[in-house]
């Protein structure tokens, strides 16, 4: 009869992608997609496509999830806090900004 192997666990953990990290990516990059929106508006005289809109949509929404990864962190993980501070602070200045652009934009 053969043999019954038993399962073999390790408990090495990875190195994982942390939600501080990918809220300051989603806030880095909402910014520069807002600077881009901002800059192709310009060049077009405030005339752009839907395209346009859709990447700013996006941008916002990134903004957004950043934000509330950045508050999870926060409140999960006491050693990590300046990180997730700056986190959260970044996303949630680039939801702000996302808003007041967005009220801008249609009050014209």
């Amino acid at each position: 009869m053969a043999e019954k192997k038993g399962r073999r666990y390790t408990f090495i953990e990875k190195e994982r992608f942390n939600d501080t990290k990918v809220s300051l990516i989603l806030s880095v990059v909402s910014a520069l997609t807002m600077g881009v929106c901002i800059l192709i508006s310009f060049i077009v005289q405030a005339k752009g496509d839907v395209a346009l809109g859709a990447a700013g949509f996006a941008a916002a929404l990134f903004a957004v999830y950043g934000f509330i990864l950045g508050m999870k962190e926060l409140s999960g993980n006491p050693e990590k806090q300046n990180l997730a501070m700056l986190a959260a602070g970044l996303s949630g200045v680039m939801m702000i900004a996302w808003i007041v652009l967005f009220l801008l934009g249609v009050s014209h």
